[in-house]
């Protein structure tokens, strides 16, 4: 609205009209004090009266009685000579602007990267960090399948995701690993839900949060290979070979070409080496154990520290010939780097096929009743279950 210096509105457009909720040529020749509703009133003047140069804004509010409206007034003094420049926005609007403009400030800020995409999973938009976090800008981003982020391996999975995200449903902490434009590959937890314009509204794409936890996940192996290492000679725990050996026989059971077997082996008269010789012999015999037969196994085979002197070994795609032939190469190599303690090993071999009721503690315990035998035969052997 255009208003001159005693008040009077001498123009005003329709938008005006519709705010004062009257036609705009009534609002023509009226004081605009009394369009505004009687409490603000005497806002109107003290905004005008401002130098001209300097712009106010004012809210206000607007109409007639319970039906009034909050404006937001903003006031261009002296447009024109003897004219003053009144523009009104429903403060609703205004706020909603301000809102919009607070939450993507809020979400570009975040340490979380969004995304939202379309129906198909084409990305429509990326925030700050997100761009920043895969390292591509926006523009390359707009418009590419947000699964193309992702490893190949982990793409239908997450394209599935997506399209039921699109669908209604939302996906909570869904882990996968996407790829940065150097090539790393970072560990992701992922969030999705349907996208609407407003509640209730029709779904118009799906958002996608993305929280990078590779640190985390670090953290978590590193701990876990902890836990399940055996701290002297740095091979795996009683532990981890539990979980090794029932897994290889679980294979077993379910693969009929698949076989196996368990190693169990401990130095003969070690005892003898920590009373004559001290504790950190012992533990350099050990140590020494644990190296010379790691480097006589396979990379898919288990060494593991049970405890005291004894070890053990899960050999995995193995029959019973191959299964001797590891523990004959086995007792030959410990001959060899345990000579200057003049002491040998006795071990234990017991092959499985999943066949009958072969479970992890039978299998171990046969183990151990054959490394008895060869430790009972004078040690230095190798028995058979």
């Amino acid at each position: 609205m255009l208003v001159d210096d005693t008040g009077v509105v001498v123009a005003a457009n329709v938008a005006a009209g519709r705010l004062a909720q009257t036609d705009a040529d009534r609002l023509v020749g009226r004081r605009l004090d009394a369009v505004l509703v009687e409490d603000t009133q005497a806002a109107m003047p003290i905004a005008m009266a401002k130098p001209a140069d300097q712009g106010s804004e004012v809210m206000c509010r607007i109409g007639v009685g319970r039906f009034s409206r909050p404006v937001a007034c903003a006031v261009t003094p002296d447009v024109d000579e003897g004219l003053h420049l009144v523009a009104l926005q429903h403060a609703d609007d205004a706020d909603a602007d301000a809102r919009a403009h607070l939450l993507a400030a809020a979400v570009d800020s975040s340490h979380d990267a969004v995304f939202t995409v379309d129906a198909d999973g084409a990305i429509t938009a990326v925030s700050a960090r997100a761009a920043e976090a895969v390292g591509y800008t926006p523009r390359w981003l707009q418009g590419r399948p947000v699964a193309e982020l992702v490893v190949e391996g982990c793409r239908a999975e997450f394209t599935r995701l997506v399209e039921a995200a699109a669908s209604g449903h939302d996906v909570f902490q869904h882990d996968t690993k996407v790829v940065d434009h150097g090539g790393a590959v970072l560990e992701v937890t992922v969030n999705m839900a349907p996208l609407r314009l407003r509640p209730g509204g029709n779904i118009v794409g799906v958002s996608v949060i993305v929280q990078d936890i590779t640190a985390r996940k670090m953290l978590e192996r590193r701990l876990r290979d902890h836990a399940e290492r055996d701290p002297l000679t740095e091979i795996y725990n009683r532990r981890r070979l539990a979980r090794e050996l029932y897994r290889a026989v679980r294979l077993a059971q379910r693969h009929s070409q698949h076989e196996g077997a368990l190693l169990l082996f401990d130095v003969d008269d070690f005892k003898r080496v920590n009373d004559t010789l001290g504790h950190a012999a012992g533990d350099d015999v050990l140590r020494t154990l644990a190296r010379v037969v790691g480097r006589c196994l396979r990379d898919t085979d288990v060494l593991a520290r049970l405890g005291g002197d004894e070890f053990a070994v899960v050999i995995g795609d193995a029959d019973a010939a191959a299964a001797q032939a590891v523990a004959a190469k086995v007792l030959q190599a410990t001959r060899e780097c345990l000579s200057p303690w003049k002491v040998t090993v006795s071990l234990g071999v017991a092959h499985f096929t999943g066949a009958g009721e072969e479970a992890p503690d039978r299998i171990m315990a046969a183990a151990d009743r054959a490394m008895y035998r060869a430790k009972a035969a004078g040690g230095d052997a190798v028995s058979g279950a």
